[in-house]
């Protein structure tokens, strides 16, 4: 973990580079893992710009079903999206993914983590 932790922006650089070619929904899946990570180790260093990056990527490389085949996920991914651009004061952009949230939320607690963000927002 802690190698891959090194590497992980070059690693998501590529992935990047390459969207057009990840065409399989296992993989878009793997790569939106990956950016998840990514978020978290951008923010453990206070480099929130690229923690923003790699939210917006984990975003668009999930699934088309995402909110139906990989929940957790994106419930993930748009809480820690949701956090970061905050914390860059992007409050438009923490507006549309705390919709995001609560229109595809499963659950009242589910709704939690960026319901408490928006209202920091």
């Amino acid at each position: 973990h802690d190698e891959l932790d090194k590497h992980i922006s070059t690693v998501l650089t590529q992935f990047r580079r390459g969207l057009d070619d990840i065409t399989d929904e296992t993989e878009r899946t793997a790569v939106a893992v990956l950016c998840l990570r990514g978020i978290h180790c951008a923010v453990s260093v206070s480099d929130f710009r690229n923690a923003c990056k790699y939210a917006e990527f984990g975003i668009l490389v999930l699934p088309d079903d995402c909110w139906k085949d990989e929940y957790t996920l994106s419930l993930s991914l748009y809480n820690a999206a949701a956090e970061v651009f905050l914390c860059i004061g992007d409050y438009g952009r923490v507006n549309d993914l705390v919709d995001t949230v609560l229109r595809y939320a499963r659950s009242y607690q589910d709704t939690l983590q960026v319901r408490a963000t928006h209202v920091h927002s």
